[in-house]
C-alpha cells in the first residue's frame, strides 16, 4: 500500500530543488506517465514469483507426460533420453 500512495513526482523534502528533483527537468504529463509505468512495475514484480511457479509446475507435468510417452516408445534408453 505504501508504494501505491506516493504522489507522481515525490522527492523528499532535503532533494526538493536540486538535480534529484524530477520537477528540474521533467514535465507534469511525463511525471504522471512515469508514476503510471512504476505502478505497473510495482504490480508485475509481485505478480512474477507466484507465475513463475505456476510457469514451472506446467513444464514440469509436460516433462513427465513426455517422459512417459518416451519409454512407451522406445526401448533404448537412448532413444528415451533423445
Amino acid at each position: 500500500m505504501y508504494l501505491l500512495n506516493l504522489e507522481p513526482g515525490y522527492v523528499p523534502a532535503e532533494y526538493a530543488g536540486t538535480s534529484a528533483d524530477p520537477k528540474q527537468f521533467m514535465t507534469e504529463k511525463e511525471i504522471a506517465e512515469t508514476h503510471h509505468l512504476d505502478l505497473i512495475d510495482y504490480f508485475t514484480f509481485f505478480l512474477q514469483t507466484p507465475l513463475d511457479v505456476v510457469v514451472v509446475l506446467f513444464f514440469m507435468m509436460i516433462s513427465v507426460k513426455l517422459r512417459d510417452r518416451a519409454a512407451a516408445r522406445f526401448r533404448k534408453f537412448f532413444w528415451q533420453t533423445g
